[in-house]
């Protein structure tokens, strides 16, 4: 955060994503990300029910690469027997 013209904005949504990465041991992220980032300028950035709702309609190129495919998904509600 060396550029003092921008604002690094931190959201619930990628310290949740870290956190699961990290747990899984895909990143190597210091347990203390939050505070440092905050320390060192970052603002929180509040997620509303409306912006994960937003998701949905954002196009292919915002998936997460592990996980997207090039078509969409269709999950379904069958369980598995």
């Amino acid at each position: 955060m060396k550029d003092a013209s921008s604002t690094a904005l931190l959201s619930a949504a990628v310290v949740w994503e870290v956190a699961l990465k990290r747990s899984l041991g895909k990143l190597g992220a210091p347990t203390d990300l939050v505070a440092v980032m905050l320390s060192a300028g970052a603002q929180a950035l509040p997620v509303t029910i409306e912006h994960a709702e937003a998701v949905g309609a954002l196009p292919w190129h915002h998936r997460d690469r592990s996980t997207a495919s090039s078509s969409p998904r269709r999950w379904s509600r069958a369980r598995p027997s």
